[in-house]
């Protein structure tokens, strides 16, 4: 993640809720706030001329209990938290959002390989369109670059003229997948908790008030599939009372570039 430059309105970001597709952007522009008031590099006038900017910094700091702290920027696609908060004894805190590629965690061919066998000619076909080799198919799938194949870039261009049609077929695949082909790895899916989400803190804001949680390790060790939620995410039981989501979605475009398991937990 890098250092954008934000103005004195953007503070209102905190204030409101926006649509999803500016989703990453004010995220982007919130994430840099936050990172800069405990930077103390905020304009100072900025703190007198917008009480919302000292509301925001009065709360962040009520959270940050560490007297003595280094923030650093991360994110991205190679890296599953927002910052490292690192403190004068070097622990390391890692507010984060786990998405993870759909390839992760099963046993079975995988979500692209039925995707393409069975829903990507049907949709190629609304566009009296060729798909594309398979193995083409599969080495850019989990790209974020829609001209790596032709046929992403003109899927993506003239989209909005079988938006309908198209979103029907991608939410069938997800559901026919879920509920006939997946097979978990439970034993891959409790490692990758244990080395990666374990020991990790989480900066959680709502309504103007900030306030650190985590994840117990019970809340991680997965047992069995509990059910199918929304025809699009697997619901899984864990040796607490919580529930593991793993909601599996595209996210570049329905259908058309990166799908991935987006995680999230659940308290009962």
């Amino acid at each position: 993640m890098k250092e954008i430059d934000i103005n004195i309105d953007d503070i209102l970001l905190f204030y409101s809720i926006n649509k999803k597709k500016d989703n990453d952007n004010n995220n982007r522009i919130r994430e840099n706030i936050i990172y800069r008031i405990l930077n103390n590099s905020i304009n100072e006038e900025w703190y007198i001329k917008d009480e919302k900017w000292n509301e925001i910094r009065m709360n962040l700091q009520r959270v940050i209990i560490e007297t003595d702290y280094i923030i650093e920027l991360k994110g991205g696609r190679n890296c599953n938290y927002d910052f490292i908060l690192k403190d004068n004894k070097n622990n390391d805190k890692y507010p984060q959002f786990l998405s993870i590629n759909s390839g992760n965690f099963i046993k079975d061919d995988g979500y692209v390989l039925f995707f393409y066998d069975n829903y990507l000619v049907r949709i190629a076909n609304l566009l009296n369109i060729k798909i594309p080799d398979k193995n083409e198919y599969i080495k850019y799938i989990y790209s974020n670059n829609y001209n790596s194949l032709s046929f992403f870039s003109y899927l993506k261009a003239r989209e909005n003229e079988i938006k309908n049609e198209k979103k029907k077929l991608v939410d069938e695949s997800i559901y026919k997948y879920l509920k006939e082909k997946v097979i978990l790895n439970i034993d891959e899916i409790n490692k990758y908790f244990k080395e990666k989400e374990m020991n990790k803190y989480y900066l959680l804001y709502k309504n103007q008030k900030f306030r650190y949680d985590y994840i117990k390790e019970e809340e991680l060790e997965v047992i069995e599939i509990k059910e199918i939620k929304n025809k699009n995410t697997l619901v899984l039981k864990t040796k607490s009372s919580s529930f593991i989501m793993m909601l599996l979605r595209w996210k570049n475009h329905l259908g058309i570039l990166y799908p991935a398991w987006q995680i999230s937990l659940i308290r009962k």
